[in-house]
């Protein structure tokens, strides 16, 4: 509680852990949307692809060197106890393979020394980033079951961002449309219409290029 000796060790821990969740899902997103939307590439979205290419060759230098260690530790087992060592190097994502992995992305902090990484010991780092593998494991699950039979959700939790759940709307039948943007506050008649279609764009497009929204509200 508030005046231990150990409250603003603890506190502080807590904002790097916020600021290491944040940063884990913010290079997920941007390779995901990168490969998989057909558009050019946003500036945010450039900076973390051109950042992966570059530190690629490093990420596989790190594989090697580990790699050899496993094989050089099995090498002095009895033969009859040793375990097959599989030299697993890294390769840039894909659109076919777009969700780059925790493995991947661990090993890519590491070598750039990322300051929200380093900002935490190193398990609890890796621990809150299994936390956002964990919650994008849950949101591909629910979406997939919401695509094979949208009619079977009572409820959804998911981003209240207008143009996912206006793509949810999208892939299913009028008579089945849950109108899932009306979960978004827009405001009634004209109001709803501005926010809409104008609010909501340029919103959208100001965030492919500034990361801060409270800037962009600013703005």
């Amino acid at each position: 509680k508030k005046g231990h000796r150990m409250y603003p060790y603890f506190e502080q821990m807590c904002v790097n852990a916020k600021n290491m969740y944040n940063t884990t899902n913010f290079y997920i997103r941007q390779v995901y949307t990168a490969l998989k939307n057909e558009q050019p590439l946003q500036p945010l979205q450039q900076q973390v692809m051109n950042e992966i290419e570059e530190q690629l060759p490093c990420m596989n230098d790190v594989q090697m060197l580990a790699y050899d260690k496993r094989v050089h530790t099995e090498s002095k087992k009895p033969e009859e106890k040793r375990k097959k060592v599989t030299l697993n190097l890294f390769e840039l994502p894909t659109k076919e393979k777009a969700f780059i992995g925790y493995n991947f992305l661990d090993c890519l902090f590491k070598v750039t020394k990322q300051a929200d990484y380093r900002s935490l010991p190193t398990q609890s780092a890796q621990s809150t980033m299994k936390k956002v593998y964990d919650d994008w494991s849950s949101f591909f699950e629910s979406l997939t079951s919401y695509k094979e039979n949208p009619a079977s959700f009572d409820m959804i939790f998911t981003p209240n961002l207008y143009p996912l759940l206006s793509s949810y709307d999208d892939k299913v039948k009028t008579e089945e449309d849950l109108e899932l943007t009306r979960l978004i506050p827009l405001g009634w008649g004209l109001f709803r219409w501005i926010n809409t279609y104008l609010i909501i764009p340029v919103f959208t497009f100001l965030g492919g290029f500034i990361s801060n929204y409270g800037i962009i509200i600013l703005l």
